[in-house]
């Protein structure tokens, strides 16, 4: 997968912000929680799923969406990306669906 260096910035603000929450209050807040993250790719598109299972309870953001939801929403879309977030009893999954144009950019 081709990351050009605008993708990357964003990218790394990404993950850099789901994965302080893991820390802070999801998966990685304890010793028994786990992090999958995977990517899968199509002509178009490339699709990263982020999966923590096992950790602290997690539930959805009430109405006030925090900094960071706003963050990842707004770098996502500059990707060119749908970012769809859900809080299952688990644990947070993201799905994060980016063109291939915009990541070579």
């Amino acid at each position: 997968m081709d990351v050009g260096e605008n993708a990357a910035t964003s990218l790394a603000l990404i993950f850099h912000e789901v994965a302080t929450n893991a820390v802070k209050y999801g998966a990685l807040a304890n010793g028994s929680g786990t992090l999958d993250v995977s990517c899968t790719a199509d002509e178009d598109d490339v699709v990263l799923l982020w999966t923590e299972r096992g950790g602290a309870a997690v539930s959805e953001p009430g109405e006030h969406r925090g900094f960071g939801t706003k963050l990842v929403a707004r770098l996502a879309a500059q990707l060119g990306s749908v970012c769809e977030q859900s809080w299952s009893g688990d644990g947070l999954i993201l799905t994060l669906r980016m063109s291939k144009d915009r990541l070579t950019a």
